[in-house]
C-alpha cells in the first residue's frame, strides 16, 4: 500500500466497493493514520510469517491481488495508478511480482502463496 498516498486508496474505497474487511478499514484512513497501521499489521505479520521482507512483500500485493475489482475500475475511470502498482488478478501473479521485488526464495514464495489464498485479517 506504500506505492501510493492515502487519496489514492480512500478515492478508491469512495468509488468502489470493497471486498474485504481489511480494505474496508485500512482504504479510507487519512495518511498519518494510515501510516500508523500499515507499521503496526507489518509488525503483526512480521511476527506472524517469521520475516519482516515477506511481510512487506504480502503488503505490497495482496490489497491490488484482493480489491483487484475496485482497483481496475479506479483504473479505468481515467485516474493514474504509478507503474509500481499493478492489478494483480491471481494468487500466483502477486507470487512472482512479490519474488521479482522481494527476492522471495522458494519456502517464502510457498508461504506467500499460502497466505495469499487467505482472506486478510480486518
Amino acid at each position: 500500500m506504500h506505492q501510493h498516498p492515502a487519496p489514492v486508496w480512500n478515492a478508491i474505497a469512495e468509488m468502489q466497493p470493497l471486498q474485504t474487511d481489511w480494505a474496508e478499514q485500512m482504504f479510507p484512513m487519512p495518511q498519518e493514520a494510515l501510516d500508523v497501521a500499515m507499521d503496526r499489521e507489518q509488525a503483526r505479520l512480521t511476527e506472524e510469517m517469521g520475516s519482516d521482507r515477506l511481510a512487506m512483500a504480502y503488503l505490497a500485493v495482496m490489497p491490488t491481488l484482493w480489491e483487484a475489482p475496485a482497483v481496475q475500475a479506479f483504473k479505468a475511470s481515467g485516474h493514474y495508478l504509478s507503474d509500481g502498482v499493478t492489478v494483480m488478478e491471481t494468487v500466483q501473479q502477486a507470487v512472482i511480482a512479490a519474488s521479482r521485488d522481494y527476492s522471495l526464495t522458494t519456502r517464502e514464495q510457498a508461504q506467500l502463496e499460502k497466505k495469499l489464498r487467505e482472506m486478510p485479517a480486518a
